[in-house]
């Protein structure tokens, strides 16, 4: 079971959502241009965030980065109908990028102090009590003080990992080489390129794309390639009147007989029958 307790928005971004959690219950998030924190009160959870896996208690912040996070939250004898709250904040790199524009002074480069773990844990419990408090307290919240914050935490964590510069807070942040990686998916994935010749306009040779491409999605280019050229098709036969041979061209087909059968597979009916069902709906 969960409840939405508070949500904090940033301009037209989702910055903070507070919400609390009965457990047992598994939770599955996928982060793509971004980053983010989350604090966790009276806790008992598996986190799995490839390649690490970490079971904690308590009172702790997990930090994630771009991808798929799997977290697990138990209900053990000494936590019976207890339940747990979960505060996260969101990093997005548009956000970050903007910060780092607006306030450079912020993050200029030379030696920093740093923070030993312990400190770094007592400072992110205040941080995200503080914007527990802020939560509550709606009135009290505008940009510029949401910015404070934000800048609050990337100082904060770049004390713990002692962090010099801006390109070194936003690389550890963000994985640029992955985000340009995706971007350049995004880019040709309903094209009717074949894997030879998007791993050549991606630079890569066709043994390096496919294990860069497992690495990031977590699965092979060709199926991940599919479905989300059906699943496009599929949204395009129920929302337009596009053709059926149409949908096929855009997103990246040229056999119609292929088309409809790989299509028929996925969703054990034609192109066609499948738009009749959605106008009967």
């Amino acid at each position: 079971m969960i409840e939405v307790l508070g949500i904090i928005k940033y301009e037209e971004f989702q910055l903070v959502e507070i919400i609390r959690v009965k457990p047992p219950l598994e939770m599955s998030v996928k982060f793509d241009n971004e980053a983010c924190i989350t604090y966790f009160m009276n806790a008992d959870i598996q986190s799995f965030s490839p390649p690490k896996t970490q079971h904690r208690n308590g009172d702790f912040y997990v930090y994630n980065k771009c991808g798929t996070h799997v977290t697990k939250f138990f209900n053990t004898h000494s936590r019976k109908n207890q339940w747990t709250t979960v505060i996260a904040i969101h990093l997005y790199a548009e956000v970050v990028n903007h910060l780092f524009e607006k306030y450079p002074h912020m993050f200029l480069s030379g030696k920093k102090e740093t923070l030993s773990q312990d400190q770094l844990d007592e400072a992110m419990k205040i941080y995200f009590h503080n914007l527990l408090f802020l939560a509550n307290n709606p009135t009290i919240i505008e940009d510029r003080l949401l910015e404070v914050k934000l800048l609050e935490i990337l100082i904060l964590l770049s004390k713990g990992q002692s962090l010099q510069s801006q390109q070194e807070i936003f690389n550890w942040y963000f994985d640029t080489e992955e985000m340009d990686f995706k971007k350049s998916i995004e880019v040709y994935q309903f094209t009717d390129m074949g894997l030879e010749e998007l791993a050549g306009a991606l630079n890569f040779s066709l043994s390096t794309f496919k294990r860069k491409f497992q690495s990031i999605y977590h699965t092979n280019p060709s199926s991940y390639l599919k479905e989300q050229k059906l699943i496009k098709a599929s949204h395009l036969l129920c929302s337009t009147n596009l053709t059926i041979k149409e949908i096929m061209f855009q997103v990246g087909y040229n056999n119609p007989s292929h088309f409809s059968k790989i299509f028929k597979a996925r969703f054990q009916s034609s192109p066609h029958e499948f738009r009749l069902n959605c106008k009967r709906q």
